[in-house]
């Protein structure tokens, strides 16, 4: 496989920083040459891994992907898993080197409690370990994203890491470019985009950020979802979940005929090809919301993500 990435900048001696097309960050590739800002490049290899229900099938097939990184942990390093999730938990089998857990049940090395969030008000939760209790302000609009930010300060603590500073970061990290990121619009509604990725069963995720959010309307928009490309029963189920959390329904593309309303708050839009639209603005969840005119809008998939995951 081969594609085809713009050099950014030179990030040391031996590697370059580079832009890939439909890749949402920059990624940095090792490389011996003189290339230069601006130049393209073309980077060639194997698919060795693809995400997506549709190859891995089942949560069993997902875990014993995900535990090779356990599986490699070097003599001296730890590891630091949801002890949520029985799956996770299960790969600790998989190492020799320490374990560090962390979830919202007691008995966990870093817990999480106290976790709340409806925006506009961002998420708010505190952990407790056996060095102490720290209570975090995030940026985050979901109380979802307490797994990761758990998961981040345990790595932190467990490096060593101050908890003051921890705190600070924490509070000072803004979420990543449209996944359930806020785009405001002055002294207009704001949008809460989650368009990077589309599968399933984090679609569900951002339908609960719209309902938990304390807004008086709010607005659904559902496209594309990835690992069921050509089923329309999963945006049947995905519009029985939205009807009761949004004043208004939206479907956009393929599938936008596929639900039955028998409402007029519910209605479609069939567009051109997704190629034929600005793709840096549409693949997944978004949500809108403002206090002068007091609307919360979620789009939902809107990425036909057929090919390779990360």
């Amino acid at each position: 496989m081969a594609i085809t990435a713009t050099v950014r900048r030179r990030v040391t001696e031996d590697r370059v920083s580079v832009s890939i097309p439909s890749y949402g960050f920059p990624h940095s590739i090792i490389d011996h040459t003189k290339v230069k800002k601006g130049q393209q490049i073309e980077l060639t290899g194997e698919v060795t891994r693809i995400e997506h229900y549709s190859v891995f099938r089942t949560r069993e097939a997902v875990a014993a992907e995900k535990g090779m990184l356990v599986s490699n942990i070097r003599p001296g390093g730890f590891v630091v898993l949801n002890a949520d999730d029985q799956h996770v938990m299960a790969m600790a089998e998989r190492t020799v080197e320490r374990i560090v857990t962390f979830g919202q049940a007691a008995g966990v090395d870093y817990r999480a409690t106290d976790i709340h969030a409806a925006f506009p008000e961002r998420l708010i939760l505190t952990i407790e370990w056996t060095g102490g209790r720290l209570t975090l302000q995030t940026r985050y609009v979901a109380e979802h994203f307490w797994l990761p930010v758990t998961a981040a300060v345990a790595a932190a603590l467990e490096l060593g890491v101050p908890a003051q500073t921890v705190a600070e970061q924490v509070a000072g990290c803004e979420p990543f470019h449209n996944r359930l990121s806020v785009a405001a619009k002055p002294d207009g509604p704001q949008f809460i985009i989650d368009t990077t990725k589309a599968p399933w069963h984090s679609v569900l995720l951002a339908f609960k950020a719209l309902a938990d959010a304390k807004v008086p309307r709010k607005r659904l928009i559902l496209g594309h979802m990835s690992d069921f490309p050509g089923s329309d029963s999963k945006y049947r189920k995905a519009y029985a979940a939205a009807r009761p959390i949004a004043d208004q329904v939206v479907f956009v593309g393929d599938h936008s005929q596929a639900k039955r309303t028998g409402t007029k708050a519910a209605f479609s839009l069939s567009l051109p090809p997704l190629k034929s639209l600005n793709t840096s603005a549409a693949r997944r969840p978004l949500v809108n919301s403002s206090s002068s005119r007091a609307q919360a809008t979620c789009i939902s998939s809107v990425s036909r993500c057929h090919g390779p995951g990360t």
